[in-house]
């Protein structure tokens, strides 16, 4: 899983900033944290999101250890929904991937702006485009590259969406 997750460190540093669309870009991280909770329940998806923050967070020695406590609450908090949603539906994956990233920016982004911006003007501007691009991208992830190699979401959960 670590190879995973500095892929994705990597990607971010290359492919991802070329994807974006007037300054809005996918968060692959979140993609990650967010499957790994789906996928392996919540202990897991805590602990691959605290690994995933501090891979994160040691580019940004300021702010170190705020990715991972983000990214450790998104973890948990879709390891938590998972049994009790349909996993295997795109529709309700994207509902969690938005979801997760406005639960992340919400914690990250006070510790990260401090005074020096709007948190609403930014959720509303960076965070929600970006989570609507970001769930869009894992849905597709999911689909054509996840489900062929063999990630079996399967539940007995009801679909949110």
């Amino acid at each position: 899983m670590l190879v995973v997750m500095l892929l994705v460190v990597l990607l971010h540093l290359t492919v991802i900033r070329r994807m974006r669309i007037f300054g809005i870009g996918p968060d692959l991280s979140i993609l990650l944290v967010v499957y790994i909770g789906l996928w392996r329940g919540a202990i897991a998806g805590t602990a691959g999101g605290f690994l995933m923050g501090i891979l994160q967070g040691a580019s940004c020695p300021v702010h170190f250890g705020s990715h991972a406590l983000a990214k450790s609450i998104v973890g948990f908090g879709a390891g938590k929904i998972g049994p009790h949603v349909v996993r295997e539906s795109l529709a309700t994956q994207a509902a969690i991937i938005i979801g997760a990233q406005v639960a992340h920016d919400l914690i990250l982004l006070p510790i990260v702006l401090g005074d020096a911006g709007f948190l609403p003007l930014v959720l509303v501007t960076r965070t929600i485009p970006g989570a609507v691009y970001s769930a869009l991208l894992g849905c597709l992830i999911f689909r054509f590259v996840l489900r062929p190699l063999g990630l079996n979401l399967r539940s007995h959960g009801t679909a949110i969406l």
